[in-house]
């Protein structure tokens, strides 16, 4: 029995080291706070911008909730100046929380909408277009609804329903494996879409479709329909 409780409180107090290292280490590379919740810390890693929100509790200011890219980001256009500027004139205090960050989709904004769900938003709007676009043009067999036949979005879709959130180290630990499997995961979606390709008349141009890396050519020698790059 006392052995048992030895090896239970040696093995307790590792995870809690490991734990604190973890914590540590996005304290540092990411800004997240140190004794914030696996949740928090997990979203603010892949979406910082989370930050901003603050306190929406104020029943005295009016608050706007913006999610979307480029076309509601102020530095490509001034849809949240005259926002605040209209809204501002109507007497009552105005608070913006503009959410857009240039290049993500609808996937991204109801991700984070998800995580402020519990927060009070007078208005919530959501404005996507040319990225949806973009995530769209895929061969139908490699499509997935959840966007994850994108890199980011197949880490990023671990934030839905809490996988490895019980603790930052579980988190850490889910994000390193899923890094390490991407490679091999984007060598076979590209080499999907290479078969793809070869079997049309008229391969499809998809830009920036996938975040791949170049794939050896050691293998085939050759570069036969975009094989060796899709992104």
């Amino acid at each position: 029995m006392e052995r048992a409780v030895g090896w239970a409180a040696y093995l307790a107090f590792c995870f809690l080291l490991l734990e604190a290292v973890a914590r540590g280490y996005w304290t540092v590379t990411h800004g997240t706070g140190f004794l914030a919740s696996p949740s928090r810390v997990a979203h603010e890693v892949f979406y910082p911008e989370l930050r901003a929100a603050g306190d929406t509790s104020d029943p005295e200011v009016r608050t706007l909730l913006l999610l979307g890219a480029s076309a509601l980001h102020p530095e490509f256009g001034n849809v949240e100046a005259r926002l605040r500027r209209e809204l501002e004139a109507g007497g009552k205090p105005v608070r913006i929380v503009n959410l857009a960050v240039p290049a993500q989709s609808s996937r991204d904004s109801y991700l984070k909408y998800r995580f402020l769900e519990d927060r009070r938003f007078d208005l919530v709007i959501v404005y996507h277009g040319i990225n949806e676009v973009r995530a769209n043009n895929v061969p139908p067999g490699l499509f997935r609804k959840d966007y994850s036949h994108y890199s980011w979005y197949e880490r990023v879709n671990r934030l839905e329903g809490g996988v490895a959130l019980w603790s930052v180290l579980g988190f850490t630990l889910t994000t390193l494996a899923t890094r390490r499997s991407d490679v091999s995961g984007r060598t076979r979606t590209c080499r999907s879409i290479a078969r793809s390709r070869a079997g049309s008349t008229t391969a499809p141009t998809s830009g920036r479709l996938l975040r791949s890396r170049r794939t050896s050519r050691a293998s085939s020698g050759s570069r036969t329909a975009g094989a060796t790059r899709c992104c």
